[in-house]
């Protein structure tokens, strides 16, 4: 099933007129048009996978967020109805409108409004009831929880204080805190107890040794989340990034640019001022 993915995108060749094959009347055309007009738009060096007409872009987010995905939640559980949420689809609109070419956004949305990215249908289940995914639970609420035993969360009706209960990616925590078995806490320093991105700013979990400084070029890892540059190379050891003027592969996970540059062309180069409309 297609999957509208936040921040992964492609090159757009733009056109004026919308072909016939693109449902004008699905309820996620909206989406789609501010979606893919952000990067129609603009050219968004250092960010492309491949070139892509307009409505084939389109036609992707239709499939991700419209009636295609309708019948998707329709034929995994059956007899539940399932609505679109209009404030969803106003919220998804927003965020795609505000689209940068770094994948973010500059529109601000609250916690009640993060359950709408990637889907704006609503189910009919209450807090408490379990669940597999968000778009079965009623408006507003949250498919969270541990392994088999997520249900319908109001995450937003109070944001906990360290040591309250959370949902996953930190749902429900006041600004500040991670979500660490099931409740709040501080962001792990270097040798705390971590789960995976419980750890403070720049440092990783490292499972046993909990929470670890990222590794310097040349050191040994095994995963990409290890390195100071977020490179490990093949031959399981970190790589420094790409500075400008260096040769970089797009297509390759271990030939990128350092922060504020861009692949562009073959070679590291300095990003212009993000698109803005």
């Amino acid at each position: 099933m297609c999957v509208l993915i936040p921040g992964l995108f492609v090159t757009l060749t733009t056109a004026c007129e919308q072909p016939a094959d693109v449902d004008t009347e699905d309820p996620a055309y909206p989406v789609a048009v501010a979606y893919c007009s952000a990067f129609a738009s603009c050219d968004c060096p250092g960010f492309p996978n491949e070139p892509i007409s307009r409505d084939d872009c389109e036609n992707q987010q239709i499939a991700a967020l419209g009636k295609p995905m309708l019948a998707y939640l329709q034929q995994r559980f059956p007899g539940v109805e399932f609505s679109v949420d209009p404030v969803c689809r106003d919220d998804l609109v927003a965020w795609a409108e505000g689209l940068q070419c770094d994948g973010n956004s500059t529109a601000t949305l609250s916690c009640a409004d993060w359950h709408c990215i990637g889907n704006q249908y609503s189910g009919p289940l209450t807090v408490g009831q379990a669940c597999e995914m968000t778009a079965q639970c009623k408006s507003g609420l949250y498919c969270d929880g541990p392994g088999g035993s997520r249900v319908c969360r109001d995450l937003c009706a109070s944001q906990s204080p360290s040591g309250g209960p959370c949902g996953s990616d930190g749902m429900g925590c006041e600004d500040g805190l991670v979500c660490f078995a099931d409740h709040c806490a501080q962001p792990g320093a270097v040798g705390d107890a971590c789960e995976e991105d419980t750890c403070g700013e720049r440092l990783y979990c490292a499972d046993a040794d909990g929470c670890h400084q990222p590794l310097d070029a040349g050191v040994a890892c095994t995963t990409y989340f290890q390195c100071q540059s977020n490179l490990c190379l093949p031959d399981g050891t970190c790589a420094a990034m790409g500075q400008l003027g260096d040769a970089c592969d797009l297509m390759s996970p271990t030939a990128r640019c350092a922060e504020g540059l861009s692949c562009f062309e073959g070679a590291c180069s300095k990003v212009p001022e993000l698109c803005t409309r």
